[in-house]
């Protein structure tokens, strides 16, 4: 048997974009030929970093990626402006869907422009159509992110209406991803938000619909089930009539009715959970 003495040139791709690594010896470090953004002045410095792990017997192992704080010691708000003056196109939309998730990570920083910025940014990633699971998960840790900026910030953005338009692109690109992309179904809990996207065959419909947030359990204030989002204590009921009235937090359901005006293929339900709210769309 042949082991290597080297880990061989690596191509990984997610929801970052796509990184690649050299062959690199055993028990040596090599970085990612990507760079830093060009929104940050650490651009000289590798995305990412990956150490060779073995031995002349076992063999040669890539190491998980260890990513570079691109942003760190920046101006938020500089960053984030900077960003959204960007051209986007369905080829970088990954990456710098990454990178502005990545620029709103320290959320206390973020100001009322910050969410203009944001807000910004966020268009341009909904239009440029791209409908991976990648970008999806991007917006949607932009959205987390920028939900958690101070609330003063939000009352001062008021004028930019960010909030509502923030949540508005989070909508447009789970349904793209819903009806363009990898995959019907889709769940991911945040900070600040929780999403829980379906599609629904019209036919399991014919009694209605509802989804539901569990109750906090005795003792525990109910807004503190909703500021920490959990994917567990969001249910999802064909028989409305089944909704455990005394044991929840909120609900909200369609009668049949109303799904029976709706065109006669999978119906697309997006469930928002938020800190101190619960949204529900149908699309």
């Amino acid at each position: 048997m042949t082991c290597l003495a080297s880990c061989l040139e690596s191509v990984i791709t997610g929801t970052f974009g796509t990184l690649n690594f050299p062959a690199t010896p055993l028990d040596q470090t090599a970085d990612s030929q990507e760079r830093c953004s060009e929104y940050s002045n650490n651009t000289p410095l590798p995305r990412a970093t990956r150490t060779c792990r073995g031995d002349l017997l076992s063999g040669a192992v890539w190491d998980d990626p260890v990513f570079q704080d691109c942003f760190e010691g920046e101006d938020t708000n500089e960053v984030l402006d900077n960003i959204a003056r960007a051209v986007v196109t369905s080829e970088n939309v990954t990456e710098y869907s990454n990178d502005v998730a990545e620029a709103t990570a320290n959320v206390s920083d973020i100001n009322a422009e910050g969410l203009r910025a944001i807000s910004d940014a966020l268009e341009k990633v909904v239009n440029a159509g791209n409908s991976s699971t990648e970008v999806t998960n991007n917006t949607f840790r932009i959205v987390d992110n920028a939900l958690g900026a101070p609330d003063e910030e939000f009352v001062n953005a008021v004028e930019f209406q960010t909030s509502t338009r923030i949540l508005d692109l989070l909508e447009q690109q789970v349904t793209l991803f819903q009806t363009q992309g990898d995959g019907n179904n889709l769940t991911i809990v945040g900070r600040s938000v929780a999403v829980v996207a379906l599609q629904i065959p019209k036919a399991s419909l014919l009694e209605g619909f509802g989804f539901a947030t569990l109750a906090s359990p005795d003792g525990e204030e109910k807004s503190n089930v909703l500021n920490e989002p959990n994917e567990n204590k969001t249910m999802v009921y064909f028989y409305p009539d089944n909704i455990p009235m005394t044991t929840i937090d909120a609900t909200i359901v369609l009668p049949p009715d109303i799904l029976g005006l709706l065109p006669p293929y999978l119906l697309g339900a997006i469930h928002y959970m938020l800190q101190t709210q619960t949204l529900h769309t149908i699309a």
